[in-house]
């Protein structure tokens, strides 16, 4: 059965759009790219290719602003407008895990 569920999985991903759930997955500040981390194409110069392509496709083929490649560099590296990013997204993941602790105290 899991055999089965595992070639479902693997055959309908292969169909999917994934350069738009890969993106997404690095978009994501709880992740960025620590999923692709082992995968030499998520290079920063392979993810700017990324988002220019979906960009592209979203936007009928026009051209992202000069300021894509630079916005993205600050959000993978927490720098400007994203510098406190990080610290936020472990006080989620703190008052998450509290919130979740205090459920299970309940019963």
């Amino acid at each position: 059965m899991v055999t089965a569920i595992m070639d479902s999985l693997e055959k309908h991903w292969g169909k999917s759009d994934q350069e738009v759930f890969i993106a997404a997955v690095i978009l994501n500040p709880m992740y960025k790219t620590r999923p692709f981390s082992r995968t030499c194409k998520f290079t920063h110069a392979g993810i700017y290719l990324l988002l220019v392509k979906l960009w592209k496709c979203f936007y009928s083929g026009m051209d992202p602003p000069v300021e894509l490649q630079s916005e993205m560099m600050d959000y993978l590296r927490g720098l400007d407008d994203y510098e406190g990013m990080d610290a936020w997204v472990q006080a989620i993941i703190q008052s998450s895990i509290m919130n979740v602790s205090l459920i299970f105290l309940m019963f």
